[in-house]
């Protein structure tokens, strides 16, 4: 048996902590959800402990048999059966909120990354894959804020068309351990910026606003993703923000910023290439301070 993350036994002790159950369903959802990595635990530990705290003790439900997900204009996908749901009354009529599972199949997601599907008595069904505390009260509230950002849209197979707008949201990692740290070494250099500034056409991560205007795209890479993936979606987005005309802010520098993670040669060397030939530039992140590509 694969040894549990240090995230996911805190998951785990805090859903043993708010449940009385300990019937079947209970025992195999946290089995489930002990299976989450090291991101995904602690993205579930932050929603669920407000959750917690605004709606009261869930319970846990297990369906039996591939229980599949219609989504209008998405062929069917499964789930994971395990669910931890939560009764949104009085705050909300009608409404129940499940905390679910994807699988290794469910498009536009990971192995286990968490989503939350609300049910309604009417019958109507939305589901987004989680990726921030705020965004997942946004989504409750039926905030007008996100729309479009994420909901049943988002989750969809990769040869239907899909929009073009969740680039724009920070994932957890990028939101909570690389942007604080970028914007410490921003202060210290002296640089004066905005975070998340809105345009017509998306979010700029970072807008740097003097002593140069620089447009900043963070990446965070996890040890088991794919580098190069991140990096393209990354380059595409910042030549697209800096050249759409819509666009209301001068741009004189583009920069993609990841944490300090391992980068092939190959991969180098293509990035040099890139660098060279657009206005891109790479850095990592190391100890308060930028590196360009030969120091990674």
């Amino acid at each position: 048996m694969t040894e549990l993350s240090c995230s996911a036994k805190k998951l785990l002790t805090f859903l043993k902590k708010i449940s009385r159950d300990r019937g079947a369903s209970f025992k195999s959802t946290i089995e489930e959800f002990g299976k989450c990595n090291q991101e995904q635990a602690n993205l579930l530990l932050d929603v669920l402990a407000v959750m917690v705290e605004r709606f009261g003790s869930p319970t846990f439900i297990k369906y039996n048999g591939n229980k599949r997900v219609h989504v209008t204009g998405v062929e069917p996908f499964s789930l994971h059966c395990e669910r931890i749901r939560f009764e949104l009354e009085p705050y909300f009529s009608g409404v129940k909120a499940d905390i679910c599972l994807a699988r290794s199949t469910t498009p536009g997601c990971r192995l286990r990354d968490p989503l939350l599907k609300l049910r309604f008595d009417s019958g109507e069904r939305r589901l987004l894959i989680i990726r921030s505390l705020n965004q997942v009260f946004d989504f409750i509230n039926g905030s007008t804020e996100w729309d479009g950002l994420f909901d049943e849209n988002e989750v969809a197979p990769a040869t239907s068309p899909r929009r073009s707008v969740p680039s724009t949201e920070m994932s957890f990692n990028e939101r909570n351990i690389l942007l604080p740290e970028v914007k410490s070494y921003l202060k210290n250099q002296s640089y004066k910026f905005v975070v998340e500034d809105e345009q017509l056409h998306g979010r700029y991560d970072l807008y740097v606003r003097s002593p140069e205007k620089i447009l900043v795209e963070l990446k965070y890479i996890n040890p088991d993703e794919n580098a190069l993936g991140k990096l393209r979606y990354a380059i595409g987005q910042v030549l697209l923000y800096a050249f759409d005309q819509r666009g209301s802010r001068d741009i004189e520098k583009l920069w993609v910023v990841t944490n300090e993670c391992t980068v092939c040669d190959a991969v180098k060397e293509a990035l040099k290439e890139i660098q060279a030939q657009t206005s891109v530039e790479f850095f990592q992140l190391r100890r308060n301070n930028l590196l360009e590509i030969d120091e990674w």
